[in-house]
């Protein structure tokens, strides 16, 4: 606080030093210059009172802020865990720096807040493990105890048992002793040291049975799985790496249960890589979790083990679906009929009355299969396939009920809307807007649970998608009415970026600028507007905008589309008569 008071004030330490103590020869100043940079660098720890109230008067540091810097202090780091959204910005970077998250400084407060919340998160299931490590062991003292009374009563063979059981016992032990190291790893940020500590603990078994190791490690897999979903970073690819590694100790005759999991997860982080890699790596990614569902499978058959066939059906149809969905021409519609036909088959499983909540779930995947290749699919065929995937999403509200799933239900709400907005944007007439106005309810419904204290992210989604069909309604209404429903696409486009920065979802924020773009060229050319040029400005600058975040070599699609449009409301800005002086 002293530095950045400092700063603010644009004293220099020595100028500080001087201010504090004016009448000190210049000798003696310097040295005191040197006890500003310690007290600013956090290395001296206990000054007086009477040295900060200085300090703090020179610089003006109220006696608010010193309060709160004492309560603070009293504080302990845990504590601080559960006061993040009041913590001032030096405390968010000292938390930062407990957890090891490289160069907090960088981040903007709202993005330090979200890491050390889903680190505080992870730091309390992790602290818990840690608390339960005496019970673990009171257990295995108990049975070293017996051990000993049988040698006495000179029973041997009760203590070859026992010694038997305590030889399992401090292998399971020292195997979730690393465990609990790994997590340690993890929590810090270093997925690579979680998977080498996991990796040879799972080994240390292979001397009980050598398929033992390949069973635990698929589970431990699991782990590095979700710290890759959840923070990014090496965590998927060193979990299809330990799966890898189990395969080869697993056997589909001796291990299938095994196998059918180890592929399950392996398949599940290919498929996250995959989403989130771009081009030919991301499509290669893809392919390889469809051919790890497809070698689950069979091991897995609908006759023996039917609710794990459908499930992995089920993840088998969202891998070609996105598949699918990065493929042009044929092949994509290939993968996304194919993706229609896998969650057909696990609702043969999956049925409302036996799993309404996995049929709730399939229903909605499958409406977004078949509202993906209705989009694709020209007109009558496309007009069918959208109208099934609304009835998919109908069928879906059935079980997803606001009262009982009210996430589950606003997330099908949004999709039923898209689907409902995009067969309106296909349909001309009164039946065209009566859907695009069934589209603007949906959105507006979903934002009841999807609201931005609680679902920033959906909610700025949300936003975006209502924005969208205002737009296309306002578009294809003449007079005051159109007019006011493309301010209102406006409005919306503003709200959802106060959550789609620039600095934190640049990608969603440049899409948000190309809409509106879009939007104000649409009112430019609406029949209520005297003058169009203010409207082609603000497309203009929204446009260049977006032309900052999509870069020509890996985004060259929205690349194109955004420069395309920036011609043509540059070309409508050209045409316009000059303006008078």
């Amino acid at each position: 606080m002293v530095k950045r008071k400092r700063a603010a004030a644009k004293l220099t330490q020595g100028q500080l030093a001087c201010a504090l103590y004016p009448n000190l020869a210049e000798e003696e100043a310097e040295k005191r210059k040197g006890d500003i940079s310690k007290l600013e660098n956090g290395r001296t720890h206990n000054p007086t009172t009477q040295t900060i109230q200085r300090i703090a008067d020179a610089v003006g540091i109220s006696g608010g802020e010193i309060d709160a810097l004492h309560r603070r202090v009293q504080m302990s780091a845990s504590e601080q865990l559960d006061h993040i959204p009041v913590l001032d910005r030096d405390a968010l970077e000292l938390l930062a720096s407990r957890f090891d998250i490289p160069q907090p400084h960088a981040m903007t407060d709202a993005a330090l807040q979200q890491e050390l919340t889903k680190r505080a998160e992870d730091y309390r299931r992790y602290k818990a493990e840690v608390d339960g490590i005496d019970e673990r062991y009171r257990s295995l003292s108990n049975l070293k105890a017996a051990a000993q009374d049988a040698i006495n009563r000179i029973d041997l063979p009760e203590v070859d048992r026992l010694l038997e059981l305590v030889h399992e016992t401090e292998l399971e032990e020292a195997a979730r002793t690393a465990e609990l190291r790994a997590d340690n790893a993890l929590l810090r940020g270093d997925p690579v040291r979680a998977a080498a500590i996991l990796s040879s603990a799972a080994d240390s078994f292979g001397a009980i049975d050598v398929a033992e190791p390949g069973k635990r490690k698929w589970q431990m897999a699991i782990k590095l799985q979700e710290h890759g979903i959840r923070y990014g970073g090496q965590g998927l690819i060193l979990c299809n790496e330990m799966c890898m590694s189990a395969l080869a100790v697993l056997n589909e005759k001796d291990n299938p249960r095994d196998v059918w999991a180890t592929h399950t997860v392996r398949a599940n982080a290919l498929e996250n890589q995959g989403t989130r890699t771009q081009g030919p790596e991301g499509t290669a990614l893809l392919a390889e979790a469809v051919d790890s569902h497809r070698a689950a499978l069979r091991v897995r058959t609908e006759a023996d083990h039917p609710v794990d066939w459908a499930m992995t059906m089920q993840n088998l149809a969202n891998a070609l679906r996105t598949q699918g969905t990065r493929t042009q021409g044929p092949e994509g519609a290939a993968l996304l009929a194919e993706a229609v036909d896998s969650y057909r088959a696990a609702l043969r499983v999956f049925t409302e009355v036996d799993h309404s909540v996995y049929w709730g779930g399939t229903m909605q995947n499958l409406g977004n299969a078949l509202a993906n290749q209705g989009t694709r699919t020209q007109w009558p065929e496309g007009a069918t396939l959208l109208g099934e995937a609304v009835g998919s999403f109908r069928a879906a509200l059935r079980v997803r009920t606001e009262a009982e799933h009210p996430v589950q239900w606003a997330m099908t709400m949004q999709n039923l809307g898209n689907a409902l907005k995009e067969q309106g944007t296909r349909t001309q007439g009164p039946e065209g807007a009566a859907l695009l106005g069934e589209a603007v309810d949906s959105y507006r419904a979903a934002l009841r649970v999807f609201t931005e204290a609680e679902h920033p992210v959906y909610w700025a989604m949300t936003m975006q998608n209502l924005a969208i069909a205002l737009q296309k309604q306002g578009t294809r209404t003449s007079g005051p009415e159109g007019a006011a429903l493309l301010g209102e696409a406006v409005d919306s486009y503003r709200a959802a970026l106060r959550v789609r920065t620039e600095a934190e979802h640049p990608v969603d924020w440049a899409i948000t600028q190309e809409n509106m773009a879009l939007a104000e060229m649409a009112r430019a050319e609406h029949d209520t507007t005297a003058d169009p040029r203010p409207h082609l400005e603000a497309a203009l600058f929204h446009v260049e905008n977006a032309l900052r975040i999509y870069d020509p070599e890996h985004m060259s699609y929205d690349h194109g589309t955004a420069t395309a449009l920036r011609n043509r409301i540059q070309a409508a800005l050209d045409a316009l008569p000059s303006s008078s002086s």
